[in-house]
């Protein structure tokens, strides 16, 4: 996919989130039975209050928080507005709220390039693929990783002696992988498989060297 058509996807996808939420906003609050208050109070313009504060003081940071909120027009309102919950809209499934979660569905899958027709474990399946395949360390970072591993594992077991157990070796390594999964903000079972493959080559390179020093 080019980089046009992903960013419209993105774009298509986004626009039927917004159209999702702004429905739902709709019948959970209704204008018609809702008004809008504002509360004002002291907030930090490094506090979670930020984006509707105003009137800062340089000198302290501290301003005017104007947060906006939704409440009833009148007790009648009140009481209707008991009844309109996401649990109560989503038992009773609108046909509106049918269409624009397809139309959502229908963007997302385009935008990932699946066919709407894969059942949930196919999903759940691709899903899971794409997100292991993303958390593996990259071709550049598999050489910087073997890299290290040359380092760390060589100081402890030099070219002259006979490899240790695998197990061992592993162990040893599992730090610099560690380390380098933390980089990735991923874990490090999320990368075991490539991991061990790396622990492998390493140890098949230490044979070979071991067999034939002069190669």
């Amino acid at each position: 996919m080019s980089s046009h058509s992903h960013s419209w996807s993105c774009f298509i996808t986004a626009a039927a989130a917004n159209e999702l939420d702004t429905l739902r906003t709709n019948w959970l609050n209704p204008p018609e039975w809702t008004k809008t208050e504002v509360l004002e109070f002291p907030g930090s313009a490094d506090g979670p209050w930020r984006r509707y504060l105003h009137d800062v003081d340089p000198a302290n940071g501290i301003g005017t928080v104007r947060y906006p909120r939704i409440v009833p027009k009148n007790a009648d309102c009140a009481l209707k507005l008991k009844a309109r919950t996401l649990t109560n809209l989503y038992n009773e499934r609108p046909a509106w709220l049918a269409a624009v979660h397809d139309k959502l569905d229908a963007a997302a899958f385009a935008a990932y390039g699946w066919p709407t027709t894969l059942s949930d474990d196919e999903l759940l399946a691709r899903l899971l693929a794409l997100n292991l395949s993303r958390a593996a360390p990259s071709p550049s970072q598999t050489d910087d990783i073997l890299a290290e591993l040359n380092f760390v594992l060589g100081t402890k077991w030099n070219d002259s002696e006979v490899p240790k157990p695998p197990k061992q070796g592993w162990e040893v390594a599992r730090e610099v992988l560690e380390k380098w999964s933390k980089r990735a903000k991923t874990t490090l079972e999320q990368w075991s498989k490539k991991a061990r493959e790396l622990l492998d080559r390493w140890w098949e390179e230490k044979e070979r060297k071991l067999r034939d020093p002069m190669e």
